[in-house]
């Protein structure tokens, strides 16, 4: 019988430590299973935040607008459809009683990069006269079949087409600039989306750090309080534990009131309008923040791109300007064929006859006259493309001395964070150390509770120091972007 009982208080041991052992496993994956992870997070921003989805549209939508500077050199083409009717009194006796003609013309017209402006068209008309006297004309019904080749050239305002041009980068630019700038107001959002997350981790820490602080105190006025009662202590520590209890309930509600922030400003960014979050967030250990590092930039940040685009674009608008107010000096020269018969077959070819040609060849200019507003405008615009230059090179020059001092920030975060591990560790030590002595009747309350605050503050240092070192990665993350849209 006994050696009976010796094998089933072993096998009820087993049970127990088996049943443990399966609580302890089904109650990680419930943690692990309400656990939401910084990417998952980040992608609930970018889904449901609307000033993300509008900032990603918006770099969408500019990318394509970039192409509209293409549209310049795109051809045209043209088509003029055209019914004459002339009732009007003749001026002779040989001119026609009336006339009407209706007409179709179809052409295609390109703009070059040099300024060169070409139009080939072809017109066909139908013309009825009708004659004051039978015989005075001679073809009262006919048809006109006329290709035609024009040619414009740019002399002086757009001289090798250099307004053109200009027009073009204008327009590249300012919608390339619109890109960069909505990409990289997309990443701030991400950044802040990022920086949120971990306040609302270093928020809950703190949660439970002030109650722990307030577990230790309330256990330490309940032994001041025995002693007290026992005449083993001065009632002076009673009431000392008792204002330490007092003070770290202030504490731990200072600490739920951010957490409450916290969690309002975490459900907001990913539009949520409550209070409570239900899912868990927790920062990497400490030994795997040490690791990460974000001192390799790839490519230029977004914002810089943007601003060299912008000075781009305000360069191409001081040139545009320049040559919109130049004199205008155009060489012109239209070629073009002609064939007229009463049958339209004919007429068509007749068309092609070279003989049955006409040409014009001419120069053409225009030129304002406020000679002094003209230059006075000119330098306004060239004033405004080297404040653009001057603007770029100083966002240029701000960055490279944000990156270093968040490569500082960075190395200064993680010395602080070895730092307050140390530190936490050793008030640890020195605070179970007191208690013992304050147990042995060696130390007062005042000394336990001044460890004890000591102890919370190396804690607290110590989360704070790791979140420091994230939010100084996440904004060198930043610090990435592409040279093309």
């Amino acid at each position: 019988m006994k050696s009976t009982d010796s094998l089933i208080a072993p096998m009820k041991k087993l049970s127990k430590i088996i049943v443990i052992l399966i609580s302890a496993s089904m109650a990680n994956q419930d943690a692990a299973a309400d656990s939401l992870s910084l990417d998952t997070y980040l992608g609930e921003v970018e889904t449901s935040h609307s000033g993300v989805r509008a900032a990603i549209e918006s770099s969408h939508g500019a990318k394509l607008r970039a192409q509209e500077a293409e549209l310049l050199y795109s051809p045209t083409a043209t088509a003029t459809v055209q019914y004459y009717d002339d009732q009007r009194i003749p001026t002779s006796a040989f001119s026609p009683r009336s006339t009407r003609q209706s007409s179709v013309s179809l052409g295609l017209s390109k703009l070059t990069s040099f300024g060169l402006q070409s139009k080939l068209s072809y017109s066909v008309s139908h013309t009825q006269l009708e004659a004051q006297s039978p015989g005075s004309i001679s073809l009262p019904d006919y048809y006109d079949a006329s290709p035609t080749l024009e040619f414009s050239m740019s002399l002086w305002r757009n001289g090798l087409g250099r307004e053109t041009q200009a027009t073009e980068r204008l327009l590249r630019s300012g919608a390339i600039a619109s890109y960069y700038g909505e990409n990289f107001k997309a990443k701030l959002l991400r950044l802040e989306a990022e920086i949120t997350y971990y306040r609302l981790a270093l928020a809950r820490e703190v949660v439970t750090i002030q109650r722990d602080s307030l577990k230790r105190a309330q256990a330490l006025k309940d032994w001041s309080q025995k002693r007290a009662r026992l005449q083993l202590a001065d009632r002076s520590d009673m009431l000392q534990a008792e204002a330490a209890v007092q003070i770290r309930e202030l504490e731990l509600t200072s600490a739920g009131d951010e957490e409450k922030r916290s969690s309002r400003a975490f459900n907001s960014l990913r539009g949520n309008d409550t209070e409570a979050v239900t899912d868990r967030v927790a920062r990497p250990s400490p030994e795997s923040i040490l690791k990460l590092d974000a001192k390799v930039r790839t490519g230029v940040r977004e914002d810089l791109l943007a601003a060299e685009q912008v000075q781009v674009a305000t360069a191409a608008s001081a040139q545009v300007s320049r040559e919109k107010n130049k004199p205008s000096l155009d060489l012109y020269a239209t070629v073009g064929l002609s064939g007229r018969d009463a049958s339209t077959s004919e007429a068509f070819s007749k068309s092609a006859d070279i003989n049955q040609r006409a040409a014009t060849v001419g120069i053409k200019l225009s030129a304002p006259l406020y000679f002094e507003t003209q230059s006075e405008v000119r330098a306004g615009y060239a004033q405004d493309a080297h404040a653009a230059t001057l603007l770029y090179e100083r966002k240029r020059f701000e960055q490279e001395q944000d990156w270093k001092n968040g490569a500082i920030a960075l190395d200064e975060a993680k010395t602080r964070m070895k730092l307050t591990a140390n530190l936490v560790e050793l008030q640890s030590q020195k605070l179970s150390h007191e208690k013992d002595r304050h147990r042995r009747g060696r130390s007062t309350t005042y000394q336990v509770l001044l460890f004890e605050q000591d102890y919370s503050s190396a804690q607290l240092s110590h989360a704070q120091a790791q979140t420091e070192v994230l939010r100084s990665l996440a904004q060198l993350k930043t610090f990435t972007g592409d040279k093309q849209p």
